[in-house]
């Protein structure tokens, strides 16, 4: 419980910022990873929606490759918000999870 109490303070200081840059988005990359690589569905479900209704509303992003990655392994599974997303030309690739997607909430 204590763990998900944090997270949800972490996702607040995430969606209180007053902008939405590259720059800003480099500065949380290791969090917002975290978060969207989490072993717990309430975790990547909140940050998910921390992202949309933050970076994902952003007019401009270059992503880092660690953000990116972790974003096209969700990006099949969950709705994500993407500003100048570039689309591969296979984004079926699959990727390995220590769980399954089934106990996602999808959107």
């Amino acid at each position: 419980m204590k763990v998900k109490k944090l997270w949800d303070l972490v996702l607040t200081i995430i969606c209180d910022l007053n902008e939405y840059t590259s720059n800003v988005l480099s500065t949380f990359e290791t969090i917002i990873v975290a978060g969207l690589s989490s072993s717990r569905k309430s975790i990547i479900n909140g940050m998910v929606n921390a992202w949309n209704s933050s970076f994902g509303k952003a007019e401009n992003l270059d992503y880092t490759a660690n953000v990116e990655q972790s974003l096209r392994r969700l990006h099949p599974f969950v709705n994500l918000e993407l500003p100048n997303w570039k689309e591969l030309a296979d984004e079926t690739v699959s990727f390995r999870y220590p769980y399954s997607f089934t106990s996602l909430t999808i959107y």
